[in-house]
């Protein structure tokens, strides 16, 4: 017979059993849940991170747009014949789509949209971009230093290549009067831009150099912008071989004369037109130490010339006529080379009274240009300073944007902003 003392404490053993194996369970059924919770917090954070990556990746696919889309624009190419800057592609494991949108009011002045998608995830970006060619003659009037346009002087853009004539293409109107096309820049490379006179109106942008502003006198306005340029442009003189060489073979002496003969000396290369003469240059290449008009002298050119000065080129005494009606035809380059042997110039200094036919592109960034007498000028100008007074309807022929090209042009970004909440 067996002992009730063993019986009980058979008994409470089995109890005890019991009671740790319904803990153990108790645990094993905890700790399952939470392995269960803890993968599926982990599972989530992992596709969190997957998506965050994602869409992290769909903003470089859009930028890879971007790029593209710019380098179209600084060229001006277009390979899918769909707009210079508007494209689409793949590339990685997403796709991009960029249509870019001319400034109706600025010229050079753009808007691009960029999409690009990697998987579910979107991203969707607009900038706005700024082209700046690398032709001499992008802003009409430009300086190395500093640019005064003031006395009630305005200006705007035409083009030649669309016919010669520019009151035919001034068919617009706005607040200050009628004009051809917007686009009539000023620039300046390292300095300010000093705008003078309540009546003062640039039909484009006013660009001063880096960390420069626009000062304004009196209530000017300018259509376009004014924000500074990012970098210098390059604006190197030109060489000394090219007036070595124009100095040795010209056309001076082949000028055909109305009226007073011109005081000429072959040996400086000084050339002044007499008063009330005209002094005709046919095409061809021609250089001066100094070239003058007085008493209301007048320069006709009938052909397409190249005039290379080293010493001082004044028409302000009298008239250009540009027989051709293109500024591309008077192409003038100034530069103080010690030129022709026995001259040393301390200076080079351009001076234009302007007129209904005063048509040029002048080229010196270490002269001086001044420009006044209450008249047109058709054009443009690279000078070290810019001097515009007396009240001067400048304006700048878009054709010489092709001429004297300085190697690639380039965009510049002006804003950058996110249009839509990432998809995730």
């Amino acid at each position: 017979m067996t002992h009730p003392s063993i019986l009980f404490r058979s008994a409470r053993g089995g109890g005890e059993r019991g009671s740790l194996l319904m803990a153990a369970l108790f645990i094993s059924l905890l700790l399952a849940g939470l392995s269960v919770g803890l993968l599926g917090e982990g599972l989530a954070a992992r596709a969190g991170v997957v998506r965050t990556e994602t869409s992290m990746r769909a903003l470089e696919v859009a930028e890879v747009g971007l790029v593209r889309a710019e380098l179209e624009l600084a060229s001006l190419l277009d390979p899918g014949a769909d707009g210079a800057g508007t494209l689409s592609g793949a590339w990685a494991e997403g796709t991009f789509g960029v249509v870019v949108t001319a400034n109706p009011l600025v010229a050079e002045r753009f808007t691009a949209v960029a999409t690009g998608t990697v998987g579910l995830s979107r991203r969707r970006v607009e900038v706005g971009l700024r082209r700046r060619s690398s032709g001499a003659f992008v802003e009409g009037l430009f300086s190395v230093d500093s640019l005064t346009f003031g006395g009630n002087s305005v200006s705007d853009a035409y083009d030649t290549r669309l016919g010669t004539t520019y009151a035919a293409q001034a068919v617009n109107t706005d607040a200050y009067g009628s004009y051809a096309l917007s686009g009539g820049h000023l620039g300046s490379n390292t300095g300010f831009i000093t705008l003078m006179g309540s009546s003062v109106t640039v039909r484009g942008d006013a660009v001063p150099g880096p960390g420069r502003s626009v000062f304004e006198n009196g209530n000017p306005v300018v259509t376009g912008d004014t924000t500074a340029r990012e970098v210098e442009r390059n604006s190197p003189p030109t060489p000394l071989a090219t007036f070595v060489a124009a100095n040795a073979l010209n056309q001076n002496g082949t000028w055909t004369v109305a009226g007073k003969a011109p005081t000429w000396n072959p040996v400086t290369k000084s050339l002044r037109g007499n008063a009330g003469s005209t002094l005709t240059l046919g095409a061809g290449t021609y250089f001066f130490s100094s070239l003058s008009l007085q008493g209301n002298a007048t320069l006709r050119l009938t052909g397409d010339v190249k005039i290379y000065v080293t010493g001082s080129m004044d028409l302000s005494g009298g008239t250009l006529v540009n027989a051709t009606g293109r500024p591309s035809a008077m192409q003038v380059f100034a530069h103080p080379y010690a030129l022709p042997v026995g001259f040393a110039p301390t200076s080079t200094s351009v001076k234009v009274a302007g007129g209904n036919a005063s048509a040029m592109a002048m080229y010196g960034p270490a002269a001086a240009f001044s420009l006044h007498g209450g008249s047109q000028f058709f054009g443009a100008a690279v000078a070290r300073t810019i001097d515009v007074t007396g009240g001067v309807d400048f304006h700048y022929d878009k054709a010489l944007d092709d001429l004297m090209l300085m190697g690639a042009s380039r965009v510049e970004r002006q804003h950058w902003r996110e249009l839509d909440a990432p998809r995730r």
